[in-house]
């Protein structure tokens, strides 16, 4: 997800440099590699757009076939679902199996830990 939001801004970016225009994140999502022609003069561009529309595509994908898989596996417990409301947790993050649970046996307590991402 972090290199696929990488790439929106980078495409974002080189809009906004070399057009002078803005573009959101939604129709950077909409892109086909045929519009970096429209955007773009040179030829440079155009290639590294085409390169960032496809890398997108392809991030937008996998994302979404790993969400598929995860979420058939999971189910969001009633005490988490308030999470829910907030802006960017989803089923797969809102699900207490997503988390890492560790308990403190000094304390008794139990401790909930974000997972790392990449690991």
């Amino acid at each position: 997800m972090r290199h696929r939001t990488s790439h929106i801004l980078s495409l974002q970016s080189m809009v906004n440099r070399n057009c002078g225009t803005r573009i959101s994140g939604n129709a950077i999502k909409r892109l086909e590699q045929a519009d970096a022609e429209l955007l773009f003069d040179y030829a440079q561009l155009v290639a590294a757009a085409r390169n960032s529309i496809v890398t997108i595509r392809f991030l937008t994908h996998r994302v979404k076939d790993i969400e598929q898989e995860v979420s058939s596996q999971v189910t969001l417990r009633d005490e988490f679902a308030s999470l829910l409301t907030i802006m960017g947790i989803g089923k797969i993050l809102a699900s207490p199996s997503c988390w890492k649970w560790e308990t403190l046996t000094a304390s008794k307590r139990l401790v909930t830990t974000p997972p790392i991402a990449g690991v």
